[in-house]
């Protein structure tokens, strides 16, 4: 990336900050997940969310399966805004879910596989934009803005979640916020 333009260096910022920004999505999820079992509305059990996180890490393998051939035909720069309207929508649909039943599980299922297309679709991106030496670096900056999104909805997620007290306006606060 020696020979990168300003064009290149915003491609960069802009597709790692898009995928930072949607692995972020993946803690909060999980933080919103510790509280629902807390939220005696719900009536649901630790032994139910482990159930839910089960059927996620289904839908986050085929995520990962069906994902690939998705980024291939649509590219890497809209998979990554289509994945983050799908989390909008899961995070708002989970968030209004009234029991844990078939629409909280749906909405989650679709987080977590939307979640396992992110570096897909950064990797794709970025293969589009740069080449030769500048693709390695690039994908590994990558990679490091999706620890970051990730570290960082943790944090952010964790301190809003202390403020509003509750997982369903944690994930409504998260997703229009950030919409």
């Amino acid at each position: 990336m020696n020979s990168a333009t300003n064009l290149d260096h915003l491609e960069l910022l802009s597709t790692c900050s898009a995928a930072g920004f949607a692995f972020s999505f993946r803690s909060v999820v999980s933080l919103a997940l510790l509280d629902l079992t807390r939220d005696e509305s719900m009536e649901v059990t630790i032994r139910e969310v482990g159930a839910l996180n089960a059927k996620g890490q289904l839908a986050y393998a085929l995520g990962k399966l069906l994902g690939g051939p998705v980024v291939d035909a649509i590219g890497g720069g809209k998979s990554l805004l289509a994945i983050l309207l799908l989390l909008f929508g899961s995070f708002t649909a989970m968030a209004r879910s009234p029991t844990a039943g078939a629409k909280l599980t749906t909405s989650f299922a679709v987080s977590r596989a939307a979640t396992a297309a992110v570096w897909t679709a950064c990797a794709v991106a970025l293969r589009n934009a740069f080449s030769g030496p500048g693709l390695a670096q690039a994908l590994s900056i990558g990679q490091v803005a999706m620890r970051v999104g990730a570290s960082s909805g943790s944090v952010f997620g964790g301190w809003l979640l202390s403020r509003v007290k509750s997982w369903r306006k944690l994930l409504m606060a998260y997703a229009k916020r950030h919409s």
